[in-house]
């Protein structure tokens, strides 16, 4: 049974999450200490004893992910005293910023260089949309047809409103302009969905309107060094599975404003062979989500020192 990991994304923050990694060991701290050396602030701090609504930031809460992701691999390779990810697994995936995460892990970006971009994406999506002008709804109970469909109906009436993520069976996003999410909710029952909840989030990412975002991603990452990770990623954009450098790079670029494909990015992982999707950082979200695409696949679920020694014990 092949083993693949999956990297949350925005969404699964809390204060308190890596502190427990934090303390567990010298490459775990390490992880923390370096990132908060490569953007010039005390990220760690602020996520083990800050403001919720501070991480919560897009330009904070993306590294601060990405670090609890990258140093529960890190403590995974010390204790499993193997010399990379490539011993653990046989492919790994991200939703979203994620996807950066699982490319850090497996060595093709660096942490500084992840930190850092992260950092710098997290502000231009910000800056793409003013506040309130833009939104994502979850549309609950409907398949991904039905709801693209509904987002078009509405799009024919001049306002964004495009796919955003297409989670699982029954969990779709919405994203776009303020008026158009507003309409989702109103509407979205009469479509025949279970529920339409707006999400708390600051832009309308995934869409048309992060255009100037995904031209600033593209800038940026032109001169971002990226290696061969050591195990296949599992694209967000079209749900491919690479290790070319090239490639990776235009899917992190097309990322910003195309939607995020986990669904099917699970499911071709099944096909491919992975049985056991082991959740690597803050939150169980994305276990949940694959129980639901593949109900046969093992999961679990490594946020917090005792997840990983209960793992490895077992």
């Amino acid at each position: 049974m092949m083993h693949a990991l999956i990297f949350p994304g925005q969404g699964s923050q809390y204060i308190g999450m890596g502190k427990s990694l934090y303390a567990a060991s010298s490459a775990s701290r390490a992880v923390f200490d370096e990132i908060d050396d490569a953007i010039d602030f005390a990220l760690s701090a602020l996520m083990f004893d800050g403001d919720a609504e501070t991480l919560r930031l897009t330009e904070n809460v993306q590294p601060a992910l990405m670090a609890v992701s990258v140093a529960m691999v890190r403590l995974w390779i010390e204790r499993a005293a193997v010399a990379d990810v490539s011993a653990l697994c046989g492919a790994v995936a991200g939703h979203s910023l994620g996807e950066y995460s699982a490319l850090t892990a497996t060595g093709a970006i660096t942490l500084a260089d992840a930190a850092r971009t992260l950092k710098a994406r997290g502000a231009v999506m910000q800056k793409a949309v003013p506040v309130g002008k833009g939104g994502m709804v979850a549309v609950l109970g409907l398949e991904v047809a039905a709801v693209t469909a509904f987002a078009a109906e509405i799009a024919a009436e001049g306002v964004v409103c495009e796919l955003a993520n297409d989670n699982a069976a029954g969990q779709v996003v919405l994203s776009g302009a303020a008026p158009a999410m507003d309409a989702v909710v109103a509407r979205a029952k009469a479509h025949g969905a279970k529920h339409a909840v707006p999400l708390p989030v600051s832009a309308p990412f995934h869409c048309s309107m992060m255009g100037y975002a995904r031209d600033a991603m593209r800038e940026y990452l032109a001169d971002l060094a990226i290696a061969p990770p050591v195990v296949p990623c599992y694209a967000n954009v079209d749900t491919t599975a690479t290790q070319d450098p090239a490639v990776i790079r235009q899917n992190l670029i097309d990322q910003v404003c195309a939607p995020v494909r986990w669904r099917c990015s699970v499911l071709r992982m099944a096909q491919d062979g992975a049985g056991h999707f082991v959740e690597v950082g803050a939150g169980k979200v994305l276990s949940g989500l694959v129980k639901r695409i593949v109900p046969k696949a093992k999961t679990t679920a490594l946020q917090e020192l005792d997840d990983l020694e209960n793992f490895l014990s077992a």
